[in-house]
C-alpha cells in the first residue's frame, strides 16, 4: 500500500509518500521530484518524525482524513490500497498532477 501526505506543520511544509511494508519507506517531494529515503536529508526527516509519532499510524488514515502532532497536521491526499504500478510509476504520475495544479 501507497499513501501521499501533505505536511502542514508550524515549520514545515511538504508532500511526501509512505509505501507500507514491514517499515514505512518514506518519499519527499522535493524540487518537483521524489527523493526516497536514501538521501541523507530525507532519511534524517523520517528519523525525526518517527520520534513524534508512529509512522504506521498514517496507514489507517483514509483520503482527506488528518492527523494532529506537536508541528501540526498530517492530511492525507491519496491512498492506493493494492496498486497495479509501481510505487516509482504512481508517485511519478501524481507529481504531474502536482504540476498541472501549479
Amino acid at each position: 500500500m501507497i499513501s501521499i501526505f501533505k505536511l502542514d506543520g508550524k515549520e514545515s511544509k511538504a508532500i511526501f509518500a509512505l509505501e507500507f511494508n514491514e517499515t514505512p519507506y518514506l518519499f519527499l517531494y522535493f524540487n518537483q521530484e521524489w527523493v526516497n529515503e536514501t538521501d541523507p536529508e530525507v532519511k534524517a526527516l523520517k528519523e525525526e518524525y518517527s520520534k513524534a509519532m508512529d509512522l504506521n499510524d498514517l496507514k489507517d488514515l483514509e483520503l482527506g482524513e488528518s492527523i494532529d502532532f506537536d508541528d501540526g497536521v498530517i492530511l492525507c491526499l491519496s491512498k492506493f490500497e493494492n496498486p497495479n504500478s509501481g510505487v516509482k510509476d504512481i508517485l511519478y504520475s501524481y507529481s504531474e498532477l502536482l504540476l498541472v495544479d501549479d
